[in-house]
């Protein structure tokens, strides 16, 4: 999970973004690994800055202590230093034809778009990227395009009553198959 905490974020629009991470938090399969990553101007990981952690009461309970104390204080929005850790914490725990999910969480337009598009294109092999727009103003072209660039899907929520079946749905979405590397070989 990677969370704008910007300034920018402040308001409602985190209290979204804190809603959505606890839905998603206690909506994940049992044996699954993830990690929390906050980002602003810096970035830093809940679980340090190691590899991902498996999904279990004590990692549940210190992620939601994190959720609980989010905050809109991380300055601006520098998105490509926590897409490059969460990308190494998947190396660490990535088998051979599995796709990790990366769920991002942000409202934020970013100044280096095309650097981070052409991150996550060289990397949309191992992993999808669903994204969730927070706020009437969140960039729909960030949002949709790291979704589609990484083969995920995208949405976006503006109002808390939107927030369950939203995160629901792409979590749904995110459990489905994904196939890479396809090669269709035909003869004439």
């Amino acid at each position: 999970f990677i969370v704008d905490c910007s300034g920018s974020m402040s308001g409602s629009r985190i209290r979204n973004a804190s809603e959505c991470l606890s839905i998603f938090l206690h909506s994940l399969p049992v044996g699954c690994n993830f990690s929390i990553i906050m980002f602003g101007s810096n970035y830093r990981s809940v679980f340090g800055y190691g590899g991902l952690v498996e999904y279990n009461e004590a990692n549940l309970k210190k992620a939601d202590e994190s959720v609980k104390e989010m905050k809109a204080n991380l300055g601006g929005t520098n998105l490509l230093g926590p897409l490059s850790l969460a990308y190494k914490q998947i190396e660490s725990v990535n088998e051979k034809g599995k796709v990790c999910q990366i769920f991002l969480l942000t409202d934020g337009e970013i100044h280096d778009t095309e650097t981070v598009f052409k991150l996550v294109n060289k990397n949309r092999t191992k992993s999808r990227i669903f994204s969730i727009g927070i706020g009437k103003d969140a960039d729909r072209n960030l949002v949709s395009g790291l979704a589609l660039l990484s083969f995920g899907k995208f949405d976006f929520v503006s109002e808390s009553s939107q927030i369950t079946d939203k995160v629901i749905n792409l979590l749904s979405l995110s459990l489905s198959p994904a196939l890479t590397n396809i090669a269709v070989h035909a003869s004439t």
